[in-house]
């Protein structure tokens, strides 16, 4: 995911207004998301103590 919002290339280029960055505004926040899911709840819960 981090490399989805650092490359160049998009599904919808940045250039087209509003939904070029519609995107990357959704699409990001779906992979924090997931990516927390997978973490294991033991190590989440340790890490936020």
């Amino acid at each position: 995911m981090v490399g989805y919002a650092f490359s160049p290339i998009n599904l919808i280029p940045d250039p087209i207004p509003i939904l070029g960055y519609l995107d990357d505004l959704v699409l990001v926040p779906l992979g924090v998301a997931l990516a927390i899911r997978m973490i294991p709840a033991p190590v989440l819960a340790e890490c936020r103590a």
